[in-house]
């Protein structure tokens, strides 16, 4: 495949080596530390006291910061200041890198007042989230973490600050949402811990991923849809820094200690199939002691052992709490009250609800931690109080896993018969000290379970770690249904019979009768061969179909006054009584999109096809060519792959148009890796004066070689500088002084 160089889209001109070109998608009111703090970015350079200093800068200006696309090398802590959030870029990669060792963001005195901070957009390797505030008297409050990825394969991160990639103590009001939690095996790393925190939001977060397939992303993770490319951003930093596949190498998903008033919701929790049999590597997907008003709901967790160091595990508090409308495969839920000097002994005012156990067999190597289990350890004092069981489901055998309840007195846990085994009806069996009990029948009151009856059960196609991504769609056919039909008639004007089991015909004169037919047809692979309208005949006559243009009518309102025109004839042909013809349109059907067809016959009487409520309702065949990885089905020198991501098609995207407006087209889009559909995704330069001479960036792209040029007049012939840099490096350093006080750089991308 060859393509053009991209000449016109990396221009800025230089005003006594000073002058910068703002990349476009800075937020307001931010400094950059590049532009305004000095950073270089460029991965190499020490940027930990430049942005240190942009951040001091930010506070007394009451502004925020912004990390420009680029990686920034710390030495040191980045410490975070009251009311300073922090940006990186929402279109490419902005990325924080702890030099050695394990570095942190955020604030670890007690003391210091850190409030109303946002950390968002920004990809940390070995550099933790950490705010460390006080409870007398609150010193951190208002904190989110958002939209970051962070990674962890450095091998002291097990020992540094407990181990956590974001950890959280004493802090009022703290969330984190749609992130992603990154673990090599090399850093035994822990997700993320809250302490003694005062508000608590743990929503739509990725722990443990297996980066060679990331198909599953935009249909099962909730987080999706506010990530920009998030796909390749992750293919890039793989790229880059070398990460194996499996980065779900973790030892521990989500702590939570005395905290109150907690959601955690919608999280996919996915440790790596490595460790999800050793108890000396993995310790719980999560761990909760000790809470107020806890939630954990919609949750969905693999990959933790069955042992006494995995599943999901609550254990001494009065609660109030609720695990709702999760779905544990293959991860049980271990809950205790244990003996202690300095937290609540029982295990208390917990509903357990409408939860979907996978249990395969395989995994039954200690058979007492499956599905749902409770122990009451030695030495406790104190009652159990008020738990209750209802509408769970063991997804295995009948009678092959029981509920667990190891418990002297079992008046303080209340099993319904609601709990059953899938499929059967049959109430899951309760194992106990004194053998098995028998379930209650009831439910528990509806002011307990009404806010969660509208929670859903996460049944999420994810891949195992290993498996690979699926291949393009080969050639086939697909088949769309029959978006509206209905028929018109001439001697009743204004009648709708859009509800009819049938399609009436009759041939021209007084009391002529037409039909209408309406198809959406949508992501279709590679090029599009033939396209048939499938219908059921119930007479045989002579059909002519006929292609209308006016696609805006709907079978509840269309009448013959008010029906749209017929245009183009496209084919007329004999059909039989009581089969199925097939009326070819691929002359019309040429892309995804609506269409609309009429139907009209020869014949003088009655002639009727089976309608969308009859019993052989109308369909559209699309036979299509597929799509291939590597191929290029309409010769625009743009893949195929690239086409279906952003057009859902491999041939949709015209490599002359330019759908978001913004001056480049969608060839030019493809080359320079920016997003053909968004009209603020551009291929920017920056540059800035460094003590070496004069320092040219831009956003490096997988796949992509980059040339760098030089004139005193936009006008005048460009001088090549440099040529064949290659990705991820994304700076050029000019050190040679240029003739006059000022001129423009250009850089050319290309794809070799």
């Amino acid at each position: 495949m060859h393509h053009r160089k991209i000449l016109f889209s990396g221009i800025l001109r230089v005003f006594m080596m000073m002058h910068t070109v703002v990349f476009a998608l800075q937020p307001d009111n931010t400094l950059s530390v590049v532009a305004d703090g000095g950073a270089v970015g460029d991965g190499i350079s020490d940027d930990t006291d430049e942005i240190n200093a942009t951040i001091s800068r930010a506070l007394s200006q009451a502004k925020d910061v912004y990390f420009p696309v680029g990686e920034y090398k710390i030495s040191g802590d980045i410490i975070a200041k009251n009311g300073v959030s922090l940006y990186g870029d929402f279109s490419g990669v902005s990325l924080i890198k702890a030099a050695s060792g394990v570095q942190m963001i955020g604030d670890d005195i007690k003391a210091n007042v850190v409030k109303n901070v946002d950390i968002k957009d920004l990809f940390l390797l070995n550099v933790q989230v950490f705010f460390l505030g006080k409870t007398a008297s609150i010193t951190k409050e208002n904190i989110s973490v958002a939209r970051c990825v962070s990674i962890a394969t450095n091998a002291n991160y097990y020992t540094t600050r407990a181990g956590y990639q974001m950890n959280v103590e004493a802090v009022n009001n703290i969330s984190f949402e749609d992130n992603i939690l990154l673990q090599a095996a090399s850093s035994q790393a822990k997700g993320l811990q809250t302490d003694t925190c005062n508000g608590v939001v743990v929503r739509y977060t990725i722990i443990g991923m297996d980066l060679n397939n990331l198909s599953w992303l935009d249909t099962e993770w909730k987080g999706y849809g506010s990530w920009d490319n998030i796909e390749v951003k992750l293919g890039e930093v793989k790229l880059t820094h070398g990460f194996d596949d499996d980065m779900g190498r973790i030892e521990q998903g989500h702590k939570s200690l005395s905290d109150t008033d907690v959601l955690v919701r919608g999280n996919i929790y996915n440790g790596s199939p490595a460790d999800d049999s050793d108890s000396s590597i993995q310790d719980h997907a999560a761990y909760v002691r000790d809470w107020t008003n806890f939630d954990f709901v919609e949750n969905w967790v693999r990959g933790w052992p069955n042992g006494a160091s995995g599943g999901i595990k609550f254990r001494n508090a009065n609660g109030p709490g609720a695990v709702a409308a999760n779905k544990l495969v293959n991860t049980p839920y271990i809950s205790a009250g244990n003996a202690s000097s300095t937290l609540p002994e029982a295990y208390s005012n917990m509903l357990l609800y409408r939860n979907y156990f996978v249990l395969d067999a395989e995994y039954f190597t200690e058979l007492e931690k499956h599905g749902i289990y409770y122990q009451e350890n030695g030495g406790v004092d104190a009652e159990d109080l008020n738990n209750e069981y209802a509408e769970n489901i063991y997804s295995c055998a009948s009678g092959e896993v029981p509920i667990k309840l190891f418990v002297v007195d079992v008046s303080g846990h209340t099993i319904y018969d609601s709990n059953v085994y899938e499929g059967t009806g049959i109430p899951i069996n309760i194992d106990s000290p004194n053998g098995l009990v028998s379930p209650e029948s009831g439910a528990p009151d509806l002011s307990r379970t009404d806010s969660y009856q509208n929670y859903t059960i996460p049944h999420l196609n994810i891949p195992e770690y290993g498996e690979d991504p699926p291949a393009p769609p080969g050639p086939g056919t697909l088949e769309f249904d029959v978006v509206d039909d209905s028929t018109v008639k001439k001697v009743d004007p204004d009648a709708v019979f859009g509800t009819s089991a049938v399609m009436n015909l009759r041939g021209e004169g007084d009391k002529e009768m037409n039909a209408y037919l309406k198809f959406t047809v949508s992501e279709v692979p590679g090029t599009i061969s033939e396209v048939k309208v499938k219908l059921y005949s119930l007479h045989a006559h002579t059909v002519e179909i006929l292609r209308v243009n006016d696609v805006s009518w709907n079978e509840t309102s269309m009448t013959w006054n008010s029906r749209a025109s017929m245009n183009n004839s496209i084919m007329t042909q004999p059909v039989g009584a009581n089969e199925w013809v097939e009326l070819d349109v691929t002359d019309v059907v040429t892309s995804n999109g609506t269409y609309a067809f009429g139907l009209k016959t020869t014949s003088g009487s009655y002639r009727n096809f089976s309608s969308k409520e009859g019993a052989n309702p109308p369909k559209l065949l699309v036979t299509h060519t597929g799509a291939s990885a590597d191929g290029d089905l309409d010769d625009d020198l743009i893949p195929d792959v690239w086409e279906m991501e952003y057009f859902g098609n491999a041939t949709n995207a015209v490599s002359g148009l330019d759908p978001d407006e913004d001056g480049f087209d969608n060839l030019a889009e493809y080359i320079s890796g920016t997003i053909p559909t968004n009209g603020n995704s551009w291929f920017v330069v920056e540059n800035r004066g460094c003590q070496s001479g004069m320092m040219v960036s831009w956003h490096s792209v997988s796949g992509r070689v980059y040339d760098v040029g030089f004139s005193s007049s936009i006008t005048n012939t460009f001088t090549n500088i440099v040529s064949g840099i290659h990705y991820p490096k994304d700076t050029y350093i000019d050190s040679e002084p240029r003739a006059g006080s000022s001129g423009f750089y250009r850089v050319d991308v290309r794809i070799p």
